[in-house]
């Protein structure tokens, strides 16, 4: 039902039941029933014209875009400039021809029943101007969290956009090194890049992706820093198989096994182990990722792994997730990270 249609639905039953009770009320009179009707279906017209124009004059001088304030005053004048209308087309149709002089004008009752009219204009013009302003509430509602998500989009697409540089420029270092001395590996390495590339393409519009997607991908770049580091670099993991179909963001894993290479095992002269650990706990997906070196000042905000980290939790999770990064076991430092079902 388009907005037009449910204000005149609304206009015709409003109005129609006020007329429909007074109709009734009005055989306590002793008015034929010809009169009462008549009576009856003038006051259903002129509730309906005037109210119409009213609303017309509304929206011509965009009284809705007003605050609600400045249309209390321009709300009551209306009403009873309304009600003076409505009861003087009355008075002159059904009660001028019955009067012979002023003492038959009964005052008291064309008081009570403009006070009456204004009142009920009154009710009508704070009932289409409340339907409007909680429209326009919801309205501007939705706008927010359209823009809001647009928003959240963008910076989605920023974070991502700035880690893919990161693995390919690392992917590519590690790969150059074997070009001369062992073009077989390089072979392979080149397809394991090739991957990396096609899955950072195909997930750049996702917000999650798989677990069990997500470790492959890492086992990949994961083999192309084996070959760099060789035996300096050892690594372990332990995923939990309930937990593969979790969803976690794209490529987050794998930022967090780069940052944890280049700020803590490539710094060390013997390299270290990297371990990868998911388990499900309470309803949460926990994961480990945990590395050899120390946890050096500012690493815990500044780091740009661990900055792009905390703001794609919190942009798709809110508080429900959490990111901790800290020194344990005395030589280790760890990268927990829980995300809700």
């Amino acid at each position: 039902m388009t907005r037009k249609q449910k204000y005149w639905t609304c206009q015709l039953c409003g109005w129609g039941l006020y007329t429909l009770t007074l109709f009734l009320f009005s055989f306590q009179s002793t008015r034929t029933f010809s009169e009462k009707l008549y009576f009856s279906s003038a006051v259903l017209i002129l509730q309906l014209a005037l109210t119409h124009l009213y609303r017309m004059v509304i929206i011509r001088n965009k009284w809705l875009e007003l605050p609600i304030q400045k249309n209390i005053l321009r709300v009551v004048i209306s009403s009873l400039v309304l009600a003076l209308l409505i009861e003087s087309v009355l008075f002159i149709l059904f009660f001028l021809p019955e009067i012979k002089g002023i003492q038959d004008v009964n005052f008291n009752r064309l008081s009570v029943n403009y006070i009456n009219r204004s009142f009920l204009n009154f009710a009508w013009a704070v009932i289409y101007f409340a339907i409007h302003y909680f429209e326009n509430y919801n309205s501007a509602k939705l706008d927010a969290l359209r823009y809001e998500m647009l928003l959240k989009d963008f910076e989605l697409n920023a974070l991502k956009s700035q880690m893919n540089p990161h693995f390919i420029f690392n992917a590519l270092n590690s790969i150059s090194g074997l070009i001369n001395e062992n073009p077989a590996k390089a072979q392979c390495a080149l397809s394991q890049l090739s991957s990396l590339l096609r899955y950072s393409l195909r997930v750049n519009a996702n917000q999650t992706v798989s677990l069990e997607e997500e470790m492959q991908i890492v086992s990949d770049y994961l083999e192309l820093e084996l070959i760099r580091y060789e035996e300096r670099l050892k690594v372990k993991l332990d995923i939990d198989p309930s937990s593969l179909q979790m969803q976690v963001p794209p490529l987050m894993i794998q930022t967090l096994c780069e940052n944890g290479i280049k700020h803590g095992i490539s710094r060390l002269p013997e390299g270290g182990e990297l371990s990868i650990k998911s388990v499900m706990q309470d309803g949460l997906l926990r994961l480990e990722i945990r590395n050899t070196g120390v946890l050096r000042p500012g690493d815990q905000h500044d780091g740009c792994g661990v900055r792009n980290t905390r703001q794609r939790l919190s942009l798709l999770y809110g508080t429900r997730a959490s990111f901790d990064l800290k020194i344990v076991s005395g030589n280790f430092v760890s990268a927990e990270v829980t995300i809700p079902l």
